[in-house]
């Protein structure tokens, strides 16, 4: 009878460790918005008794531009999202598992709590309630969120510059116009993959969905991943960066001259723009 017992509290216990996901066991999550990762410097997100996520409010809460109030005698933290009679409150009371935006009451399966001096709420609750996607990378322990409003062309193409990896890359060659004839192609080494990559992944901007025609110098990288796609990543005129044919308000910043002086070569005969 005591084996038995002792077994089935065995397999017990390693059904509960099983069904938790791995982030829980003692390794940090991060949570980027559009690719940029959101720094906490004290307070740190968390999986609750749940399974559900919990982040600080203030931070992410102010990562995304609105603004937060604290009622102490209701417990409640509210979410200002845009600004007068128009804009949005969000609210979350601790120890309850409904949030409210303007007069709309959401269930939760979890619910807002305080820890260590902060109050943390569930991220997916609050981040869908402001239209955005909610992306979980398990073997990152990872949250993305995705502003669901934007395009599908921009989110993609801005998170593919920010998420390139040297070892996804197989061949990067380079294209600068208008310049002499012997000094506008380049293709680059492996051994400078790693400063190029980081110059794609310094990649930002707002989309610009009918940018102006720009005379000026423009620089194309052509990024050949290994799985054999072929991404474009230019810089137009020093005024725009355009990702795959979507162009975003960038200005010149993230390209250093170090790229310009590279390009030394004529372009080949067969080479395809």
């Amino acid at each position: 009878m005591k084996k038995t017992l002792a077994l089935a509290l065995v397999l017990l216990l390693i059904f509960a460790i099983s069904s938790l996901p791995v982030m829980a066991i003692g390794n940090a999550i991060s949570i980027s918005i559009n690719g940029a990762t959101v720094v906490f410097p004290d307070a740190q997100p968390f999986v609750d008794g749940n399974n559900r996520i919990q982040v600080p409010v203030r931070i992410i809460a102010e990562a995304l531009g609105k603004t937060v109030s604290w009622f102490e005698d209701t417990r409640t933290v509210c979410i200002s999202v845009g600004k007068g009679a128009g804009g949005d409150s969000i609210f979350f009371v601790i120890g309850s598992n409904q949030m409210r935006k303007n007069a709309d009451i959401i269930t939760m399966d979890t619910e807002a709590v305080l820890k260590d001096g902060r109050t943390f709420i569930p991220i997916r609750y609050f981040a869908e309630s402001l239209n955005f996607m909610v992306e979980w990378d398990g073997a990152a322990n990872s949250v993305n969120l995705i502003n669901a409003s934007a395009s599908c062309a921009t989110n993609d193409n801005i998170l593919w510059a920010k998420n390139l990896k040297v070892n996804d890359v197989s061949r990067i060659e380079a294209v600068r116009m208008p310049a002499m004839e012997n000094e506008r192609y380049k293709d680059f080494d492996k051994t400078d993959f790693a400063r190029i990559v980081e110059i794609i992944n310094n990649a930002k901007g707002k989309r610009i969905n009918n940018p102006e025609e720009i005379v000026g110098s423009c620089i194309t990288f052509y990024i050949t991943t290994t799985d054999g796609t072929r991404h474009t990543f230019s810089n137009n005129g020093n005024t725009y960066l355009v990702l795959d044919g979507v162009s975003f308000d960038a200005g010149y910043d993230w390209l250093d001259t170090w790229a310009y002086e590279a390009l030394n070569g004529k372009v080949p005969e067969n080479f395809e723009f």
